[in-house]
């Protein structure tokens, strides 16, 4: 893991934040699953090659809240090398 945080960190992003976005958000989809009642997916970039994912689901009419919280540090092409909590399907 280290091998791989030390790569990232001396070398220039291939893709672009908002490239590795979007790859994100299909990530999270395949591999959470789809909740019939998924609001949105907000993907922030903490810094670098860390970013926070939020999934919000509308649990009740006109109440949304964030129901899946993820952190990743990914590559430069925006492969997840870490995750907390781990993805697994919930959905």
């Amino acid at each position: 893991m280290n091998n791989i945080l030390n790569e990232i960190k001396t070398s220039k992003p291939e893709k672009t934040i908002v490239e590795i976005s979007e790859n994100l958000k299909l990530k999270v989809l395949e591999q959470l699953g789809k909740p019939r009642d998924l609001k949105k997916i907000v993907i922030h970039n903490v810094y670098g090659t860390r970013y926070r994912v939020n999934v919000w689901r509308e649990i009740k009419e006109n109440m949304v809240i964030i129901t899946d919280s993820f952190f990743f540090i990914v590559t430069n092409n925006g492969d997840i090398v870490f995750s907390s909590p781990k993805l697994i399907k919930k959905y």
